[in-house]
């Protein structure tokens, strides 16, 4: 594995909801997974699923699935039905 270094420039304010948090582990997962291997054939539950995991063991957030899941599934115009049974 190949540490980097990155800087996040945003102008959402801290706490400012909006899954922020969630879409910023879409993001950088979705960049890293490019970058590494060219786009590795990962499912998008999978994808939403590690990002969670990420919140939970690194961020000290025992977060639920939804906004990983809204950033992973999402589409414009659509809406986006979570069974979380």
């Amino acid at each position: 594995m190949v540490p980097f270094e990155a800087v996040v420039v945003s102008s959402v304010p801290l706490g400012g909801g909006v899954s922020s948090s969630a879409s910023l582990e879409v993001a950088t997962y979705t960049f890293l997974d490019v970058l590494t291997s060219g786009g590795a054939d990962v499912s998008k539950k999978d994808k939403a699923l590690a990002c969670q995991k990420a919140e939970h063991q690194y961020a000290g957030m025992p977060c639920g699935i939804m906004d990983q899941f809204i950033s992973v599934m999402g589409q414009e115009g659509h809406a986006l039905l979570i069974d979380c049974r």
